[in-house]
């Protein structure tokens, strides 16, 4: 029996209630990150970052000899240039994470990366390989991967191990796919250096335009301020 003075509530008012308290409890829910649009999405960054450096990596030095027809010496010296710009990044990174979010660099780092390769590969040329190096170097190798991780895991707190777990594997699949696809076009001539590169470019573009979505739904649904 109800308290004295109070008016029980009517079956209505308890179905509106109810009614408010569902969709208070969907807008939650819609504003958690998903598994299913946002986690592949981050776990698909953890294969086009590693595929970015790994294949200029592997296949700069044939840049250099046969679309720049230098020496092996001089080809192989392009990657001088990506391994000391690579080392300073880490240093770079590390105070420019705690000052701009981890997800506008990975937005930024690759974009940059992006824009030489291109220049790179339409104007063939000594200089644009060097810079290119060191761009690609600081920009593709310097810890972008890390924070991509990071950016995954921030996301799903509840799921460190298994994102993590998925994160490193799409990356581990960098090294079987790139080999892969470029045993199928690589060759001495310059034509077959340039296609593998305007691979390199497609996916590095992939990666790019994967991180501005997760952060667009980011935005929009507001899963961190």
């Amino acid at each position: 029996m109800p308290p004295q003075g109070t008016v029980p509530e009517s079956a209505e008012e308890k179905a509106k209630e109810a009614a408010v308290a569902k969709e208070s409890s969907e807008q939650q829910s819609a504003r958690k990150p998903s598994m299913k649009i946002d986690g592949i999405g981050l776990i698909a960054l953890g294969f086009t970052i590693s595929f970015t450096f790994y294949v200029y990596t592997q296949y700069i030095p044939n840049f250099g000899t046969s679309v720049l027809g230098l020496n092996d010496v001089a080809a192989k010296s392009l990657m001088s240039w990506y391994a000391i710009f690579s080392l300073i990044s880490v240093f770079v990174t590390t105070v420019l994470v705690t000052k701009v979010k981890p997800i506008y660099l990975v937005i930024l780092y690759p974009l940059i990366s992006l824009v030489f390769l291109i220049l790179m590969v339409a104007f063939p040329s000594v200089m644009l390989a060097r810079i290119t190096s060191a761009v690609v170097g600081f920009f593709a190798a310097g810890g972008v991967w890390q924070l991509g991780l990071s950016v995954l895991t921030q996301y799903f707190p509840q799921k460190k191990g298994k994102v993590t777990g998925y994160y490193s594997f799409a990356a581990a699949l960098t090294y079987f796919v790139g080999p892969f696809v470029s045993s199928f076009i690589i060759s001495s001539t310059a034509a077959s250096v340039l296609q593998v590169f305007w691979i390199d470019v497609a996916v590095t573009l992939l990666g790019v335009v994967i991180a501005v979505f997760v952060q667009l739904r980011n935005r929009k649904y507001r899963f961190f301020v």
